[in-house]
C-alpha cells in the first residue's frame, strides 16, 4: 500500500448502533494519476470525504477490481480498499461508480466511496447468475426489487427459473412479500433456500386481517425476529375492497405498526383509500417510526407529498404505464416532486405488469426503453403473470418520466433498498 494513502474513518456519532464499524484506506492521488483522462475531484469538508468520477472509469474499475482473501480489495495494483466489519458505504453522487453500488450497510456522515458491488461472503462477486460479468456496455443495471409475491402459487411450478430469470435481468436482491402468516413462513423459508438473494418480509395483509387470532401476534413476532425478515407487513388498510372489517383492519394494523417500533423493524405498508386513516396511526409514533414504505404507491400528488413530510419511502411499480392522472404518480415523478433518496423499485410479481405496449405510454418514455429491458419482459412476462425481470423496465419508466439517466435511478433506489432493509451480501 502506498505511503500516502488517505485513511477516511466514519464518526461513529453519527451511526446506527446496530451497524458495524469500517473503514476505507484508499490512495486518492494513485487513483488519479491511473485514470488520467477521468474527471476526479476530491472534496473535504467536516471529515466527510467524496470522490466523484466520471462515468467513464466504470468499465475501467470493473477490470481492476480483484478479491484478494477476507477484508481487502483491490483496484488492480494500485488502490487499496480494506474493509473491516460489514462494508459500509453512503450516499454516493450520480457520477460516483454507478453500476458498482456494494449492497451493504450505509455511513449517515462519513466516506462517500463505492467501489464495488456485490459480496458473496467476504469474496467479490461481480457477476451475474449466469456467469456473465457485467460489463459497462451490457445494458444491465444492478437492482433491488423490494416486493415481489414469490410465494404466489403463479411461482410455484418454476421459481428456480423465476429467480434465474431475475438475476439474469440484473436484479441481484429480491424481498418476497408476506401478506399472512403463513405466506410469511414460506417466505423465510425461501430466503434459506436463496441465501444472499431473496430476503422476506413478514405481516398479515389488510385482506387478511379478518384471520387474525390471539396467537396472531406472538406467531408474528416470532417471525420477525428471524434474521432472513427484514421488515414487517405487507401490512396496513384497503379500504376500497373491504375483504375485511374496517375496524378489523385498523385493530390488527395497529398492532403490527407498535410491534414494529418496538423491534425497530421496518414497515412495508398497503394503503388503499384509507390515507387519512394511515396517516393517523404512522403520525402516532412519528418519533418512533423505523423505515417506512408505502408499497407499489398509486396515490395522488396530495398523499404523496404528506407522505414524504412524515419521512417515509415510496415503492413504484409497473403502474406506472396505465396512469394518466393529471394528479398521479406520473406527475410526481415528472415534477421532480420524489427525491431519490425516498424511492424504491418493485415489480410486486405476479401483479402489476408494465405494458410498455399500451397506448398510453407516452411516445417519448416508450422510446426510452432499450431491448434489454424489453426483451424479457416479452419472453417471460405476461398481464397473467408479472415476474421480478421486468424490473428494468420498470427502472427505465422511472428514469425516462423523471428525464434521468436510468443507472443514476438504479444507483439511488438500490442504495435505497439498502439501507432501508439492512440487506446484506455476509
Amino acid at each position: 500500500m502506498n505511503n500516502s494513502a488517505t485513511e477516511f474513518a466514519a464518526d461513529s456519532k453519527a451511526w446506527n448502533p446496530r451497524i458495524p464499524t469500517a473503514r476505507f484506506v484508499a490512495d486518492c492521488d494513485t487513483w488519479i494519476r491511473t485514470f488520467p483522462e477521468t474527471e476526479v475531484e476530491v472534496k473535504r469538508e467536516e471529515e466527510e470525504a467524496e470522490i466523484l468520477c466520471d462515468n467513464k472509469i466504470l468499465g475501467r474499475l470493473r477490470k481492476y477490481i480483484i478479491a484478494e482473501g477476507t477484508g481487502k480489495m483491490l483496484f488492480g495494483d494500485v488502490v487499496e480498499v480494506t474493509l473491516l466489519g460489514s462494508f459500509a458505504c453512503g450516499y454516493p453522487s450520480q457520477k460516483a461508480l454507478m453500476n458498482l453500488l456494494v449492497a451493504l450497510y450505509v455511513i449517515v456522515k462519513a466516506v462517500r466511496v463505492i467501489p464495488k458491488y456485490l459480496l458473496e461472503g467476504n469474496k467479490l462477486c461481480m457477476q451475474s447468475c449466469s456467469g456473465d460479468t457485467l460489463e459497462e456496455g451490457d445494458g444491465k443495471y444492478l437492482v433491488i426489487d423490494v416486493g415481489a409475491n414469490l410465494t404466489s402459487k403463479k411461482f410455484h411450478r418454476d421459481l428456480d427459473g423465476v429467480i434465474q430469470r431475475a438475476r439474469e435481468a440484473g436484479v441481484q436482491k429480491l424481498i418476497s412479500t408476506g401478506t399472512s402468516i403463513q405466506s410469511s413462513r414460506e417466505g423465510i423459508r425461501l430466503s434459506r433456500l436463496y441465501p444472499q438473494c431473496v430476503y422476506a418480509t413478514a405481516g398479515v395483509h389488510p385482506h387478511d386481517a379478518k384471520a387474525w387470532d390471539a396467537s396472531s401476534l406472538q406467531e408474528l413476532r416470532e417471525l420477525a425476529a428471524l434474521p432472513e425478515c427484514v421488515a414487517i407487513g405487507e401490512c396496513g388498510l384497503d379500504f376500497n375492497r373491504n375483504f375485511s372489517p374496517r375496524d378489523v383492519q385498523l385493530d390488527v394494523f395497529k398492532k403490527q405498526v407498535t410491534l414494529a417500533v418496538e423491534l425497530q423493524k421496518p414497515l412495508f405498508l398497503h394503503e388503499r383509500d384509507a390515507n387519512r386513516e394511515m396517516l393517523e396511526i404512522l403520525s402516532s409514533h412519528r418519533s418512533q417510526l423505523p423505515p417506512t414504505v408505502i408499497h407499489c404507491f398509486t396515490g395522488t400528488r396530495e398523499m404523496a407529498l404528506q407522505y414524504l413530510e412524515l419521512g417515509l419511502y415510496l415503492g413504484l411499480t409497473g403502474y406506472l404505464w396505465k396512469d394518466k392522472s393529471s394528479n398521479g404518480v406520473r406527475s410526481l415523478l415528472t415534477e421532480q416532486l420524489i427525491p431519490l433518496d425516498k424511492l424504491l423499485l418493485e415489480t410486486d410479481a405476479p401483479f402489476m405488469f408494465p405494458n410498455f405496449r399500451g397506448a398510453k405510454l407516452p411516445p417519448d418514455v416508450r422510446s426510452a426503453l432499450t431491448p434489454s429491458s424489453t426483451v424479457p419482459l416479452d419472453r417471460y412476462c405476461s398481464f397473467s403473470r408479472n415476474e421480478p425481470c421486468s424490473l428494468p423496465l420498470i427502472l427505465e419508466l422511472v428514469a425516462a418520466f423523471m428525464k434521468k439517466p436510468p443507472h443514476e435511478v438504479a444507483l439511488a433506489t438500490t442504495f435505497n433498498a439498502i439501507k432501508v432493509f439492512g440487506l446484506r451480501s455476509g
